[in-house]
């Protein structure tokens, strides 16, 4: 899987750029991304609405066919709306589970939330494909409400 390199610079989305050319890369990491914070952090869209009629769901599920690639963040729903406290780690572990639950169909998901500092929070995510593994890490910084750290680490 190939895409442009997106990443997380702590003040918006950044393209790689080396060489004056996007760089490409054939991580998970935008995709896992994009699954966490990406999507319809306002509702969970569980439907695929085929009709032309409008609804109030993220504009990118309407091109989804299979509802299993809906992207709902609820992640960031969960960190936006949480204190930090050991109770809140386990409802943001699950979600980043059920975020995450779509890369199953290429390898093993292991995911793992910590807090390395005050008002910090790190997720851990890792795909581990037939032949190579995809580790990804983000903090989250719980005073500004935003990623503040993304990394794909090799």
């Amino acid at each position: 899987m190939i895409n442009e390199s997106i990443y997380q610079s702590g003040q918006g989305g950044k393209l790689y750029v080396k060489s004056n050319d996007i760089q490409l890369t054939s991580s998970l990491s935008q995709e896992i991304f994009i699954a966490m914070f990406g999507g319809n952090r306002e509702q969970s869209t569980t439907f695929q609405d085929t009709s032309d009629q409008l609804n109030d769901s993220w504009w990118g599920n309407t091109r989804q066919g299979d509802p299993e690639d809906l992207v709902n963040s609820e992640t960031e729903r969960v960190l936006m709306g949480s204190d930090l406290s050991f109770q809140s780690l386990a409802r943001i572990e699950a979600a980043v589970k059920a975020d995450t639950d779509k890369f199953k169909k290429y390898g093993t998901v292991e995911v793992q939330v910590n807090v390395p500092d005050v008002n910090r929070i790190e997720i851990l995510v890792k795909v581990i494909e037939p032949e190579k593994e995809n580790k990804f890490s983000l903090i989250w910084d719980s005073t500004r409400n935003e990623v503040i750290e993304q990394l794909t680490i090799k």
